[in-house]
């Protein structure tokens, strides 16, 4: 049974597509020469009492602040499991179990993890696990399994690849976002110089690709890059080589501490430029407010997630909020890192309530043509939806300014990039 306010908030169009035979919108996810090539059957993880879900996150390490995403996607499967399970079109309701293993954001250990996941778990699919070259070095036992992994914590677009159907992430694609903040500076500052700080690897190229290719042709010019690791624990020299450009706006693109110090570095070193910080660097109200008095003071951060304060009488937030406190360690994590990890099980869900037969090619056929209508934590005028080729389902960005002084984030816009 569901409870009033999840009545309520799941008033909502849902569209799937999820038969083998084709789909009207443009045919199965998967040929029918992968079906027959999977090393376990595709009813693996699942009987008529429960099915099993698996998930491969950084739980230690530097970027250990994203295991609330997970403690949250575990509220979110409670809450279903309080009301009686998941009941799919085949007559039968389950239990969802959740694995949880720790990679510390360690792309060998996720492929491990992994491994574990599938071949000794045997869980039905991966939901929510973390990180773009995680998954991509995960991939090949995915694939030799058919086991999907859906909803990553990612928006590059090898995740998202339709030649790997797989595979499907959750985050704004990452060159859409980079095309987002570069259009941002053609329309409001056309003549523009720009520094980039961008972490190297899987997760920053495509941003930077993005903003290039969208400010050929105007005003706008990059005048320095400097990139770092992602295991690198000091940004401060490539933040004083960029302040020296004396740039006009300096984009950031990174994940964790490193984007704090980058915003408390140009500032200790008086560089006030516009700071452009997108979605994919998770940089929400409460982190902003432990940065330097007066840092990042106007900067222009990317969320598609309504604000867990601001926004706390939402009724999805709300529900969020009296959940994800039910979780024995929800203290000890950002709320608002935690809301891709909500989202994301609400978005399981969902699909597992669809499904006629629910078995892996099913499950992941249905992803692949999905629309959900919902009012959810995701910001209103953000669409929600995958279609055959193009399994992206976050098709917008909300830009947010800060407040240093007030110690706010006000919207400013949202993006629909749903043509883009």
């Amino acid at each position: 049974m569901q409870s009033t306010i999840r009545r309520a908030i799941a008033v909502a169009s849902i569209v799937v597509c999820s038969s083998l035979a084709g789909c009207a919108a443009g045919g199965s996810a998967l040929s029918a020469g992968e079906e027959s090539d999977c090393s376990q059957p595709p009813t693996t993880g699942v009987d008529d009492d429960t099915i099993k879900i698996g998930a491969t996150v950084p739980l230690s390490g530097a970027l250990s602040v994203y295991g609330g995403a997970i403690a949250a996607q575990r509220a979110y499967f409670d809450m279903v499991n309080a009301e009686g399970g998941v009941t799919s079109k085949d007559g039968k309701t389950r239990q969802i179990e959740l694995v949880v293993l720790d990679d510390a954001y360690d792309p060998s250990k996720a492929k491990t993890n992994t491994d574990e996941l599938v071949n000794r778990e045997e869980v039905f699919a991966l939901s929510h696990a973390f990180g773009t070259s995680q998954q991509l070095a995960a991939r090949p036992v995915l694939e030799e399994a058919c086991a999907p992994s859906v909803w990553i914590a990612s928006g590059n677009p090898a995740i998202s690849d339709p030649e790997h159907p797989y595979l499907v992430g959750i985050g704004v694609l990452t060159v859409v976002e980079g095309q987002v903040m570069a259009q941002y500076l053609r329309e409001n500052m056309p003549d523009a110089t720009v520094a980039i700080l961008a972490q190297n690897g899987d997760f920053g190229v495509p941003f930077v690709e993005g903003f290039t290719e969208t400010i050929e042709g105007s005003g706008v010019t990059i005048v320095d890059t400097q990139t770092y690791e992602p295991t690198d624990t000091d940004v401060r020299a490539q933040v004083t080589t960029l302040a020296a450009s004396g740039a006009d706006a300096f984009f950031i693109v990174g994940t964790g501490n490193a984007v704090l110090q980058a915003m408390n570095n140009a500032h200790s070193l008086g560089w006030t430029p516009q700071i452009l910080v997108p979605q994919g660097a998770a940089v929400s109200l409460d982190v902003l407010r432990k940065l330097d008095p007066g840092a990042a003071d106007g900067a222009l951060i990317g969320n598609v997630f309504k604000d867990p304060e601001r926004d706390a009488d939402d009724p999805a937030m709300r529900l969020f909020l009296e959940e994800f406190a039910k979780q024995p360690n929800a203290s000890g994590y950002s709320e608002a890192h935690a809301l891709g990890g909500w989202i994301a099980g609400e978005l399981t869900v969902k699909v597992l309530e669809s499904l006629e037969s629910v078995d892996r090619e099913s499950f992941i056929d249905a992803v692949h043509d999905f629309r959900y209508d919902a009012i959810t934590v995701v910001k209103d005028g953000i669409p929600l939806y995958t279609s055959p080729g193009e399994p992206y389902i976050v098709r917008g960005e909300g830009l947010d300014v800060y407040d240093a002084g007030a110690g706010t984030l006000s919207p400013f816009q949202v993006v629909d990039a749903s043509g883009r």
